[in-house]
């Protein structure tokens, strides 16, 4: 990810993405990997998106999703209270920041074949 100065940059190298997930995880794995280690909220996720204009429906449906996949592209790791609108704390796996850097070859001309994006390690 360090190949981008901004959130922006990796939306647009993306493609950008058309569908609400892969939008949502794009923009997650870069705030994780530019500075949120411990993981991010929907909250952040959803005022980047619609900063970016291209806002989702229902941000934690739409992680929700993320995590219902197949490897699990996104998991939870905190959640604030027991409460069903409590703050949720997610992170990126392994395999959600392989599916960005997939994301960012397609939408690179000329990449195929290439390291597209640095992964965090296994402890980011």
């Amino acid at each position: 990810m360090a190949d981008f100065a901004t959130v922006s940059d990796i939306f647009s190298a993306a493609g950008p993405p058309t569908q609400g997930p892969e939008k949502a995880l794009v923009v997650a794995a870069y705030l994780q990997a530019s500075g949120s280690p411990e993981g991010f909220t929907g909250r952040s996720v959803n005022q980047e998106l619609k900063n970016l204009g291209h806002v989702v429906s229902n941000v934690t449906n739409t992680l929700d999703s993320l995590m219902r996949r197949r490897p699990q592209l996104v998991v939870q790791v905190r959640k604030s209270s027991n409460a069903a609108q409590a703050h949720k704390l997610y992170r990126v796996t392994r395999e959600g920041f392989a599916t960005v850097a997939r994301l960012v070859m397609l939408g690179r001309p000329g990449t195929e074949g290439e390291a597209a994006v640095d992964l965090p390690g296994p402890g980011a």
